[in-house]
């Protein structure tokens, strides 16, 4: 083959390779930048969504850390066990079970029973103790103040009295004789008599003794009933009226007695409803309030979540779009290299095929036509 001819066959060839190996290379090239381009638009969109949701996300981590704190759990050693309680006293128990049994509640029912008569009584009311170790049971929500204790008044001692004594009766004739009104009369009738007698001159006479002695007997006969009849009806109606005023006395003073005593518990009452009351109600504000902060921050946490979970879905997405992109963009490198590969030994080839024609010609001008 001539010289001229086998070089113009190799240029040929080596443009041609040359040209297609350019061509992949430059579609390689341009695929890389739109690859490097697509990644940075996700980037960029991952980033976005990021300044987005991180706000909430931050939230929600606070409100987290909130959370901990407000269920954080609360000592209830030392505090009143019910229960305990119930079991400790039968008595106690069926009646919570009959307030139970009429859809009231049994707890509240020893409770009432302890401060309206268990702590007068001096009952045991058991305790929470602390469990081995110092633990204490946990228990969740606001903190509670203990329920205001009310001592019951002080009641005095009920008043005594005393019946009054009466002086005994003695309606004897000694009595009679002995009385002032027996004396009085006898005087006034022996001064009536001595008179008497001294007109007629017989003041010393045995007929005057005789007289004074009749007159004594007489008077004494004749007025001591009268006498017994009145000192007895005296006594009876001065004992009457001392039973009388007695009966009154006591009636009055156990009347205000009772009166104080139920004025008192009266007042007992109505400070501890009204203490108890209060108390209930301000611990309903607190539950209350402690409920609407828990429900808020649960929300706010929530909300937090969501955008974290959203966060990791774009995050997902972008790994999955670069990792596409990247993957697509080997393939056509790949495939580029592989093709100016495959035009590279397409080249060689050529060449050696031209080479090998070349050498034939120059055998021929040196007899060497027997190599072929």
């Amino acid at each position: 083959m001539p010289i001229p001819l086998a070089a113009a066959i190799i240029g040929s060839a080596v443009a041609g390779a040359g040209a297609s190996i350019y061509a992949g290379n430059k579609a390689a090239n341009a695929t890389q930048r739109a690859t490097e381009e697509n990644n940075q638009l996700q980037r960029e969109i991952y980033d976005r969504n990021q300044a987005n949701l991180q706000p909430y996300i931050n939230q929600g981590y606070t409100a987290g850390a909130q959370l901990n704190d407000l269920l954080a759990p609360q000592g209830r050693a030392g505090e009143p066990d019910w229960e305990a309680y119930l079991r400790e006293h039968q008595d106690v128990r069926e009646h919570a079970d009959r307030v139970a049994a009429g859809g009231g509640d049994r707890i509240q029912a020893a409770k009432e029973h302890y401060a309206q008569y268990g702590e007068a009584e001096g009952r045991y009311l058991p305790t929470f103790a602390a469990p081995p170790g110092g633990a204490e049971q946990p228990i969740f929500g606001p903190p509670v103040e203990a329920r205001p204790e009310f001592e019951r008044p002080i009641i005095v001692a009920r008043p005594s009295y005393s019946r009054p004594s009466s002086r005994p009766l003695d309606v004897s004739l000694g009595a009679y004789e002995k009385s002032p009104d027996f004396e009085f009369q006898m005087s006034r009738g022996l001064e009536a008599l001595k008179s008497d007698r001294t007109l007629n001159g017989l003041l010393n006479s045995g007929a005057a003794l005789k007289g004074a002695l009749d007159f004594s007997q007489n008077l004494a006969l004749g007025d001591y009933g009268q006498w017994r009849d009145y000192v007895t009806g005296q006594h009876n109606r001065d004992r009457d009226f001392s039973e009388a005023q007695f009966q009154s006395d006591r009636a009055f003073g156990n009347a205000n007695y009772n009166l104080d005593r139920a004025r008192q518990d009266g007042i007992f009452a109505d400070d501890r409803a009204f203490g108890t009351g209060t108390w209930e109600a301000d611990r309903a504000y607190d539950t209350s309030r402690f409920d609407t902060r828990l429900n808020s921050l649960m929300d706010v946490n929530r909300l937090g979540l969501g955008a974290a979970g959203s966060l990791a879905g774009v995050g997902q997405n972008y790994a999955s779009s670069v990792g596409a992109n990247n993957t697509n963009q080997a393939g056509i490198t790949a495939n580029a290299a592989l093709a100016g590969a495959g035009q590279l030994n397409s080249l060689l080839g050529s060449l050696a095929y031209t080479y090998g024609r070349q050498g034939s010609s120059y055998g021929s001008r040196n007899d060497l036509a027997g190599l072929y």
